[in-house]
């Protein structure tokens, strides 16, 4: 495979950097990360405050087509961000307005400068 040079900081490898790119459309925002745990038999939920900056966009038409026929009503997004966010696959995540998330899918295209996550809208409980 033929390798790719970015003059910008003399750095050969297989993909272009293109996180520079997220600069001019990522936004700062807060949001909290929820961790569940079991103590003593029983769900403990704690939440860890964190900002970042990136694009959160509802997932297009295009890669919803290519969801199973039942997940495709769900309320489906992409967050675009720069390597170095602390969430995994499995994790919830929590918005300022109260939505949580289901971080489902991740895409880790660090040597290109970035990393893709799906996230689904986790249920809401009743109360």
């Amino acid at each position: 495979m033929r390798s790719i040079s970015n003059a910008g900081d003399k750095r050969a490898g297989p993909l272009p950097q293109v996180g520079g790119v997220l600069g001019g459309w990522q936004n700062r925002a807060s949001l909290k990360k929820v961790t569940e745990t079991i103590v003593d038999f029983e769900v403990a939920k704690t939440t860890v405050d964190f900002i970042f900056e990136g694009v959160f966009q509802p997932m297009s038409s295009r890669e919803l087509f290519h969801k199973p026929e039942g997940e495709r009503n769900w309320k489906w997004y992409s967050l675009w961000v720069k390597p170095g966010l602390n969430i995994k696959n499995g994790d919830i995540i929590e918005d300022f307005k109260g939505l949580k998330f289901r971080v489902v899918k991740s895409r880790d295209w660090s040597q290109a400068g970035y990393v893709q996550y799906d996230l689904l809208e986790d249920y809401k409980e009743r109360t």
